[in-house]
């Protein structure tokens, strides 16, 4: 296993693979599936591609939530004093996987 030291002035917006209760998410999913549309093949849960795919958009999503809904942290990324990183956590592997560091 390997471990990470994290800058305290770093945030990580972190989501995994295994969704769950796919009907408790779906509204907060929504944005991320409608990007989705340009996947090809299958877009079912059923499919890990797509899951995955959709996942990765959720946390894109989640950083421009975050960087919208928050003045304050969206000037502290502007001025470099912060960098909100996305990350991907995989059940099955136990890796994460870090999307625009």
């Amino acid at each position: 296993m390997e471990i990470r030291k994290i800058d305290i002035k770093k945030t990580v917006a972190i989501e995994n693979e295994k969704l769950g209760n796919i009907t408790a998410m779906l509204a907060k999913i929504k944005p991320a599936l409608a990007k989705s549309k340009d996947f090809v093949g299958e877009r079912t849960a059923e499919n890990h591609a797509f899951v995955e795919y959709v996942v990765k958009e959720n946390i894109k999503n989640t950083i421009q939530t975050i960087l919208l809904k928050s003045p304050v942290l969206k000037e502290m990324v502007d001025k470099n004093e912060l960098k909100i990183v996305g990350a991907y956590y995989s059940f099955e592997t136990g890796e994460v996987t870090f999307l625009n560091e």
